[in-house]
C-alpha cells in the first residue's frame, strides 16, 4: 500500500508529512538519541536498531498512533511528527514533533508541522481534543504551541529527571472549537493518496 503524502504550503516554508517506513528506523534512532531531542524526550536510555524496530512493527498494527516523517522544501527529511494515543470513541489523541537536526530549529518549521497536524487531526480524524505534554524548560515548545491556542492544564510535578536534577512537564491541549486557524486551510483530497494543506495570505 502507498504511503499518503500530506503537503503544507505558506508563503515562506514548505513541509511534506509522509508515513514512515522501515527504511526510516535508522535516521529516527540517530534524532531520537541526539543531545538537542533526548532532552526533551520522555525516553530515558539511548534507542538502538533492535528498539526501533519493535517500535515500528507496533506501529503497523496499533491504530492509535499514526506517524510521519517531516520534509522541508528541499524535501530532505528533517524530524518525525504524528499522533500517539489516539481515542476515537472520547476523540482525542496527544500530538509530538521531533525536529532532528539543530539546523532547522528556530525556522518556524515546527509551527508549520503543528498546524498541519491539529488541522489534520481535528478535519481529518475527527477529534476534538488535542493534547501535548511539554517539559517545563523547554521554552520554545511552550511559545509554539501557546501560539496555537493550546491551553496549560495541568502541572505534573517533578516527573521527569534530567540534568541532575527533577523538572516539571506541562500538559497542554487545544480543543476543536479553540482552533481559530482552521478557517486558513484549504484541504483538497486527491483520489485516496494526496491530501493538500494549504495556509491561505492574511491580509
Amino acid at each position: 500500500m502507498q504511503n499518503k503524502l500530506y503537503k503544507m504550503e505558506s508563503k515562506n516554508k514548505q513541509i511534506f508529512l509522509k508515513k514512515v517506513t522501515r527504511k526510516d528506523l535508522e535516521k529516527i534512532k540517530n534524532w531520537r538519541n541526539s543531545k538537542g531531542v533526548w532532552e526533551f524526550n520522555t525516553q530515558y536510555t539511548l534507542l538502538n536498531q533492535f528498539n526501533q524496530k519493535q517500535w515500528y512493527d507496533e506501529l503497523l498494527i496499533n491504530s492509535s498512533q499514526k506517524m510521519f516523517i517531516i520534509y522541508n522544501s528541499q524535501k530532505k527529511a528533517i524530524g518525525i511528527c504524528g499522533f500517539r494515543d489516539i481515542n476515537s470513541e472520547n476523540k482525542n489523541a496527544d500530538v509530538s514533533i521531533i525536529l532532528g537536526d539543530s539546523k532547522d530549529r528556530g525556522k518556524k518549521l515546527g509551527t508549520e508541522t503543528l498546524n498541519l497536524l491539529v488541522d489534520y487531526g481535528f478535519n481529518k480524524l475527527n477529534l476534538h481534543h488535542i493534547s501535548a505534554s511539554i517539559f517545563s524548560y523547554n521554552f520554545k515548545s511552550i511559545k509554539v504551541f501557546e501560539k496555537m491556542n493550546f491551553k496549560l492544564d495541568a502541572i505534573m510535578r517533578d516527573c521527569i529527571w534530567r540534568n541532575g536534577k527533577w523538572w516539571d512537564i506541562y500538559k497542554y491541549s487545544v480543543l476543536s472549537e479553540e482552533y481559530k486557524n482552521k478557517q486558513n486551510f484549504e484541504v483538497i483530497a486527491v483520489g485516496n493518496l494526496i491530501l493538500k494543506a494549504k495556509l491561505m495570505n492574511q491580509n
